[in-house]
């Protein structure tokens, strides 16, 4: 006949690891990831002034870059209905938006403004001048208040609406 008692030791370990799993876990959660933005992704406006970027955790804006980079597609890279565009067309779009984001120097792209410049889990970007027709990726390399940084880009098509 076998004793099912856990022994003290076993118990002593798995508080530990319970109180360490616990410990960590609000700093699995404080990378700051982005939820969604305005435009939306692979979303087509007539014009736009500002975009916005939301976070699901804060990030200090003003140790965080942004820019927004004009896309040059090959006419066949277009999606055939920019309004509701197949993961097929998505994933190629982003593959080359990747390359040219890439490539692009901050501060060359489109001249926009960041605010506010504290913590905060929204960032407005004004646009000091009209985008012109096309397809504009807004990128961006957040520093979250864990001291991590994400970065990654969003697609966006000016034109008819």
């Amino acid at each position: 006949m076998t004793d099912a008692t856990p022994r003290p030791r076993a118990r002593s370990w798995a508080g530990l690891v319970a109180l360490v799993a616990v410990g960590l876990a609000p700093l699995a959660q404080a990378h700051a990831y982005l939820e969604a933005s305005v435009p939306a992704a692979f979303g087509t406006v007539a014009d736009v002034t500002e975009v916005v970027l939301a976070f699901d955790g804060d990030v200090e804006a003003a140790f965080s870059r942004f820019w927004v980079v004009r896309l040059e597609l090959p006419d066949d890279a277009w999606p055939a209905d920019p309004a509701a565009p197949t993961d097929g067309e998505r994933r190629r779009v982003n593959a080359l938006a990747a390359v040219q984001v890439r490539e692009a120097t901050p501060g060359t792209g489109v001249a926009l403004t960041a605010a506010p410049l504290r913590r905060t889990t929204e960032v407005r970007l004004a646009l000091e001048a009209p985008l012109a027709p096309g397809a504009y990726a807004v990128t961006f390399d957040v520093l979250a208040v864990d001291g991590h940084t994400t970065g990654g880009h969003v697609v966006f098509f000016v034109g008819a609406d």
